[in-house]
């Protein structure tokens, strides 16, 4: 990265990236407050006890839902 700076690769180095994001609130102790809107899937609370949302079908074959999802939070039919 030095190194590309002193021959005009780059206009700036980063040094040090801090991540100061919510990463997942799936495993808090205080639910995350949802609310309801016309056209959006409600929650749901499925056999296990875990909340989900069910995710709309898609008409296009060419559409398709890309989340990370690994709490499996969202789901399709």
């Amino acid at each position: 990265g030095t190194r590309a700076g002193e021959l005009k690769c780059v206009d700036n180095v980063v040094s040090r990236i801090e991540e100061t994001s919510v990463i997942s609130v799936a495993d808090s102790a205080v639910p995350a407050k949802r609310f309801a809107a016309p056209g959006v899937p409600a929650e749901r609370t499925d056999a296990q006890g875990r909340r989900f949302v069910e995710l709309p079908v898609l008409e296009n074959p060419f559409d398709f839902w890309a989340i990370y999802d690994k709490n499996n939070y969202y789901r399709t039919r």
